[in-house]
């Protein structure tokens, strides 16, 4: 009875039959493949997300606070067989985004770093990225569904940060399913350069190492190029920008995976 009332409120004369999707996106395989990969652990939390309508008729982001923590985040843990040490990755969601992954932290331990976990941890996950770019670019389906794209890539943007409170104590005790909170003691050069003490390599080094594993620079990612329908009379080119106006003077360029893809990205605005 009250789910008939709620559907009553919201115009809505019964319940609604979704079909099943029949196309299926490169992105989307990647994250199946993600989560086979014995190389990485998924870092969960107690804080679940979800889109809830307001008194305004519009959609908010709401955040539930589970009693298990049992919730998937974007971060995973690379446990390095070599060293027994680790490196932490975050893969945020991007809804609107169907060809590329976004790197948006590599992270490893100071007192581990330059014992090569960081380039183990890129060579495993540049693994399964060229698994599904070739998976895509030879077949036309994926567990009976359409593949939308024939290619997928792996995004960054090299900018150094520094973290305090990832290390191994405090690791169980991070919320990673809400992102703001296990990153809340981060700082990076968004806005200014770190304090050298903070610095182990600044975003030329890091570029650097990223271009040894394969990555391309792509500037065309600074920005967002599309038509803009909205117009019924007049569909206009826009162009927006997707980074700070400091990561462009500083030239700090945006990287692909794989370096052969990044012409996809030059032309395409539904490459994204």
């Amino acid at each position: 009875m009250y789910n008939n009332y709620k559907q009553s409120q919201m115009g809505a004369t019964g319940w609604q039959v979704h079909k099943p999707r029949k196309e299926i996106t490169p992105i989307e395989i990647f994250d199946i493949y993600m989560v086979k990969d014995t190389n990485f652990k998924n870092l969960k939390g107690w804080t679940d997300t979800y889109l809830s309508m307001g008194s305004d008729m519009h959609y908010h982001e709401r955040k539930v606070r589970n009693h298990k923590k049992n919730i998937k985040s974007g971060f995973w843990k690379f446990v390095d067989a070599p060293s027994r040490h680790y490196a932490i990755i975050e893969l945020p969601e991007i809804k609107q985004f169907k060809t590329r992954k976004v790197l948006k932290i590599l992270y490893v331990d100071k007192r581990h770093q330059r014992k090569g976990i960081a380039r183990r941890c890129m060579e495993a996950l540049t693994s399964i990225v060229d698994k599904v770019d070739k998976y895509c670019a030879e077949n036309k389906e994926f567990n009976g569904k359409r593949i939308t794209h024939s290619f997928f890539s792996l995004s960054l943007l090299p900018n150094p940060f520094h973290v305090s409170n990832w290390n191994p104590k405090n690791i169980p005790n991070i919320d990673w399913s809400d992102a703001e909170s296990a990153t809340e003691q981060m700082v990076d050069e968004t806005s200014q350069d770190l304090p050298r003490r903070y610095k182990s390599a600044n975003h030329v080094k890091l570029k650097e190492f990223y271009m040894s594993c394969g990555f391309a620079p792509c500037r065309e990612l600074w920005y967002h190029e599309y038509i803009d329908t909205s117009n019924e009379y007049r569909w206009d080119f826009r162009r927006k920008q997707n980074v700070h106006d400091r990561t462009i003077k500083l030239n700090k360029e945006p990287l692909v995976y794989p370096a052969k893809n990044a012409e996809y990205y030059d032309s395409d605005e539904d490459a994204a």
